[in-house]
């Protein structure tokens, strides 16, 4: 069987399995800091970083940012800013973030559809946490909370990428 769908500005075509989807379960990882953590249900890990940063380093990275492409798979935080332990999860229900670049708290699944993530992207979607709630929508967007600032002395580099073997 097969089954055409359209995806925001493109159609899709694909074979349909006979059996339906598997279901989503929800999964919750520690992630080590610094260190790398292993999300097999993402097919994804995460390294963290602790690295000590100037005024000339944040600008430079500062001006980077301003070419960025939709999904991204290296972010810096302030690391001053993030409250430890760190958590990443699957998107939950209500969930919401302060994205940067824009006004004000929104909820996760507003995000998403705003950005024309479509539903099955969603799904891969990691919410990286600090004990005061989403810091990373990976790959898409960090909290404004704990974005660099021309005060950042110490940064959180956080880089996500496929799991080897």
């Amino acid at each position: 069987r097969s089954r055409i769908s359209r995806r925001y500005a493109r159609l899709v075509f694909e074979l349909t399995p006979d059996q339906p989807p598997p279901t989503t379960i929800e999964q919750e990882f520690c992630v080590a800091m610094p260190g790398i953590t292993r999300l097999p249900a993402f097919g994804l890990e995460i390294e963290t970083q602790i690295v000590p940063a100037d005024e000339a380093t944040i600008d430079a990275h500062l001006r980077q940012r301003t070419n960025r492409e939709q999904f991204r798979y290296e972010e810096w935080l302030d690391a001053d800013q993030v409250r430890l332990p760190l958590i990443a999860h699957s998107r939950r229900s209500g969930e919401r973030f302060f994205p940067l670049g824009m006004l004000g708290m929104k909820k996760l699944s507003d995000f998403l559809i705003d950005e024309k993530v479509d539903a099955r992207q969603r799904e891969k979607i990691v919410i990286l946490c600090d004990h005061l709630g989403p810091i990373w929508v990976a790959p898409l967007r960090i909290d404004d909370r704990v974005r660099l600032t021309r005060l950042t002395r110490n940064v959180l580099r956080l880089i996500a990428r496929p799991m080897s073997g």
